[in-house]
């Protein structure tokens, strides 16, 4: 596995994948916090691992010892860490009390076996994940969220917070959902579906997906990467614009269409009308053998099929 980053580079990571998505991750909060230090030994070697934090932040780090440990800070006397180990699953959560208002926020380190099979979820904490191997599954309301590891498993889902995610397992299955927080992807493989309302959604990096299913309603959808044999890559949007960039010379079919957007195409022919009298442009080629599957769809958003 790749060297992880360090906090302070996670942070400039997200801010460099999604900027003028989101705010500063993980903003300095003032408050009488205490400090946190607790350890669980001889945990089992993939334990079922959920985390519950309302304001702050969660940094989950995977590591190779079968114990757990959590640091960091409590936001204030009103708050209080519950830790529940019962039959291989270990329940972390911040609680707070009933009607709490204008919450500090706790900042919870939690270090855990790589292979762990962890579930976190807040309301406005960030979530910051690295190093872990099993299935991951991040929830938040309006925290942002980052990502880098080699899970095989993957699913993030926020409302208006900004996701970035960077690697993944070879065969790795990824979900996406936003309303309005842009996901910046880097470097994954396998399978990805994305959907977001109004945020944008980028793919790029080295990346090896073989199946990718993108949709959003107003947010803007990027991919550069490669195509590969047997592969299906389905980009719909309503009104954003969407961009695909792959290699010059790909092996694929392409299917194009439009209602009253625009088509530009480097990669083949041009667009011709979808009806001599009424609006729409379609395009429909082969580019080399036809090994992969490449549909794009816009009803109102330009399309752009662009060469590296």
């Amino acid at each position: 596995m790749k060297t992880p980053f360090s906090p302070i580079t996670h942070s400039l990571l997200l801010g460099a994948l999604v900027a003028g998505l989101a705010g500063p991750l993980f903003p300095v909060r003032a408050a009488r916090a205490s400090p946190i230090r607790y350890i669980l030994p001889h945990v089992r070697p993939a334990p079922h691992i959920s985390i519950r934090n309302l304001a702050g932040s969660v940094t989950v780090r995977g590591w190779r010892q079968d114990a757990l440990r959590i640091t960091g800070t409590l936001g204030s006397r009103r708050e209080h860490l519950s830790v529940q180990n019962r039959d291989g699953r270990i329940r972390i959560r911040v609680a707070y009390p009933e009607y709490a208002m204008n919450l500090a926020g706790s900042h919870l380190v939690v270090d855990i076996p790589a292979a762990s099979r962890l579930a976190v979820k807040t309301v406005s904490a960030d979530i910051d994940a690295s190093r872990l191997t099993g299935t991951v599954r991040l929830r938040t309301v309006s925290g942002n969220v980052l990502l880098h590891s080699e899970a095989h498993r993957i699913a993030v889902k926020t409302v208006s917070g900004a996701i970035g995610l960077y690697g993944s397992a070879p065969l790795a299955r990824t979900r996406i959902q936003s309303v309005s927080g842009g996901a910046a992807i880097r470097e994954i493989q396998g399978r990805i579906r994305a959907m977001s309302v109004s945020g944008a959604i980028h793919l790029t990096g080295h990346l090896r997906v073989i199946r990718a299913a993108l949709h959003t309603t107003s947010g803007d959808i990027r991919y550069t990467g490669p195509v590969f044999s047997s592969g299906r890559y389905v980009l719909t949007s309503v009104s954003g614009d969407i961009y695909f960039r792959t290699v010059a010379h790909p092996d694929a079919r392409f299917r194009i269409s439009t209602l009253s957007g625009s088509i530009v195409n480097t990669l083949g022919p041009r667009p011709r009308r979808a009806d001599q009298y009424g609006p729409g442009w379609i395009l429909d080629f082969v580019s080399g053998v036809p090994h992969a599957f490449v549909k794009i769809r816009s009803l109102s958003g330009g399309i752009s099929l662009q060469k590296p």
